[in-house]
C-alpha cells in the first residue's frame, strides 16, 4: 500500500477520478433539487431518475469502444475536458427556463457526460496496468474501486429524496 501511495501517476489518476465522481455526485444531487422545482415536479424526478439508467446500459459499447482505443491516456483527458465544457453549459442553463425541452436537453447532455464517464472508467484498467507492478495489481485495482462505490451511495442518498 505505502509503495502505491509513493507512485505518483497512480495517485494522480486515483485523485482525478475521486474528484470526478464526488463532483458529479454532487451535481447529481443538484440536479434531482433542481428536477423538484420544476412545474411538473414528477414527470421532471422520473425522468432524471430514469436518465441515470442509461449509462449503464451503454457500458458494453462503451467497454469495446474503449479497448479499441489507442491512446488511452489523451483520450481520458479529452474525455475530462468535454465533461467540464458539458457541465459548464448546464450550470449556465439551469434556472433560465423551467420549460420541458430545456430539462430534457439538460438531462440529455447529464446523460452524455454519464456515458463518457463509463467510457473513461473503461479506459483506466488498461493504463492502470502500466502505472503499478504487476505484484501491486490487485491492490491497485481494490483502490480504484472507491470512486464508483461513492457513486451507489448517492443512488441511494438521491432514491431518499
Amino acid at each position: 500500500m505505502q509503495e502505491l501511495l509513493k507512485n505518483k501517476p497512480f495517485v494522480t489518476m486515483f485523485l482525478a477520478s475521486l474528484l470526478n465522481t464526488v463532483g458529479g455526485e454532487l451535481f447529481n444531487i443538484v440536479f434531482i433539487v433542481y428536477a423538484q422545482t420544476m412545474p411538473f415536479a414528477g414527470l421532471a424526478v422520473s425522468i432524471a431518475s430514469m436518465a441515470w439508467v442509461a449509462p449503464a446500459l451503454t457500458a458494453i459499447l462503451t467497454g469495446y469502444l474503449a479497448d479499441r482505443t489507442m491512446h488511452k491516456t489523451r483520450m481520458q483527458v479529452v474525455i475530462k475536458l468535454v465533461q467540464v465544457c458539458i457541465y459548464l453549459v448546464m450550470a449556465i442553463m439551469i434556472g433560465r427556463s423551467k420549460s420541458l425541452p430545456v430539462f430534457l436537453l439538460l438531462v440529455a447532455m447529464d446523460m452524455t457526460s454519464s456515458m463518457l464517464e463509463g467510457y473513461a472508467g473503461s479506459l483506466w484498467m488498461p493504463v492502470l496496468k502500466h502505472l503499478v507492478q504487476p505484484g501491486q495489481l490487485h491492490q491497485a485495482t481494490s483502490i480504484t474501486l472507491l470512486p464508483p462505490a461513492l457513486r451507489l451511495s448517492s443512488v441511494q442518498v438521491e432514491a431518499q429524496c
